[in-house]
């Protein structure tokens, strides 16, 4: 059988280490008390969820709620005055991954000073290596970002997108709770499901073949495109058992073993669909809906080199070649009522900031042309 080559083969460094710290409660609000273990809380929550603040006060009531907009430049601040207000609380964060990056950022930040250097980064990612634990309890109100189990923090503006890499990032607990995140509509819950795919998916078509992580992202993604097509049906009715499950398959894109022996960043659609956001203002979800059909056209038409995945990784992961996957995702990604293409863009200029600062970076896309990034681009449009 013929090896196929892919990035960890061309001297890509590979993730061969993957620990969390981070404690799992699938059990609902109920279990907040357990995860605080008898520790005051102190609430930061999104402005919209002023309905979940009183049912999580239900099971632990607060020293205080702070509601922040986590767009604003200060929300931050507003973190981390609060908590230094108030020594030895449990900073719970409820909300999106919005909310949860901007608490863990400053409860890092307290916990270990050292790492406040991030703030002086707005482009491109960035390092934080640290032995800090995080106390953060995060509580997700939406899918699909993962926020709550990740060693990630994103911060936008107007003058780029820092992602900010740092085990300490990892929060101390995640809690699910399907009443929290069944507030959403129907279309933010299919929508919610896209990136976690992305994450399963990408790459692993994009990297070698592993025998156990290829059986991992094969079945989980299988998994997300299930949920995808039953909140899709007119028939589907989302219960609990629904909510659990796409929050457990988002969180254990974050979580699990998935990446272990791929490369840290193999995810080679990650910098395009940021770059798209910045452009567009699109939501990650309808930025990644018409990348990832036009990605796979390529392999397809193998109009983009072997760094972006192969017809054999396709089959192998999807159980399709790259068209019939194509159409497939295509179908699922319109019936969760996104489009799958761009609005026109300057796709030279997408380009250009794709090659920097992400691939400058050398963690994205190495070695990649930048006729590459603008093939998929365009085939997107």
């Amino acid at each position: 059988m013929r090896k196929t080559v892919g990035i960890a083969s061309l001297g890509v460094p590979t993730v061969d280490v993957w620990s969390t710290p981070t404690m799992v409660y699938a059990g609902g609000l109920r279990q907040l008390p357990v995860a605080l273990a008898g520790r005051p809380m102190l609430l930061f929550a999104d402005e919209r969820l002023a309905a979940q603040v009183d049912s999580v006060q239900g099971f632990a009531p607060a020293l205080a709620v702070v509601v922040i907009s986590s767009g604003s430049d200060d929300a931050v601040e507003t973190v981390t005055e609060a908590l230094t207000r108030r020594p030895g609380a449990i900073p719970v964060a409820l909300g999106g991954g919005s909310v949860m990056d901007v608490v863990r950022l400053a409860a890092l930040a307290l916990t270990d000073p050292s790492t406040n250097g991030w703030r002086s980064r707005h482009d491109g990612p960035f390092f934080l290596p640290t032995r800090a634990l995080n106390p953060t309890v995060c509580i997700p109100s939406t899918l699909g970002t993962g926020s709550e189990v990740s060693p990630v923090a994103m911060r936008r503006s107007a003058s780029g997108t820092a992602m900010i890499i740092s085990p300490g990032l990892r929060s101390a607990a995640a809690i699910i709770d399907p009443a929290v995140t069944g507030t959403l509509p129907v279309a933010a819950l299919g929508a919610g499901l896209v990136e976690p795919w992305s994450r399963v998916c990408i790459p692993a078509i994009a990297g070698d073949r592993l025998r156990f992580q290829d059986g991992l992202a094969a079945g989980l993604g299988e998994t997300i495109l299930a949920l995808g097509e039953e909140i899709g049906s007119s028939e589907c009715a989302i219960g609990p058992d629904w909510l659990r499950s796409a929050a457990l398959a988002s969180m254990q894109t974050h979580l699990g073993l998935l990446p272990v022996g791929r490369a840290p960043a193999g995810h080679v659609l990650w910098p395009l669909a940021t770059e798209v956001m910045r452009v567009t203002g699109l939501p990650k979800a309808e930025a990644l809906a018409a990348l990832i059909p036009a990605w796979l056209k390529c392999l397809a038409a193998k109009s983009i080199g072997r760094e972006w995945g192969s017809v054999q990784r396709v089959v192998r992961i999807i159980g399709l070649d790259p068209a019939e996957a194509a159409d497939r995702l295509e179908s699922w990604l319109q019936a969760l009522c996104l489009t799958t293409r761009l609005p026109e863009v300057d796709v030279d200029a997408i380009a250009t900031r794709v090659a920097t600062p992400w691939q400058l970076s050398g963690l994205f896309l190495p070695g990649v042309p930048r006729a590459d990034i603008a093939t998929v681009l365009h085939a997107a449009g």
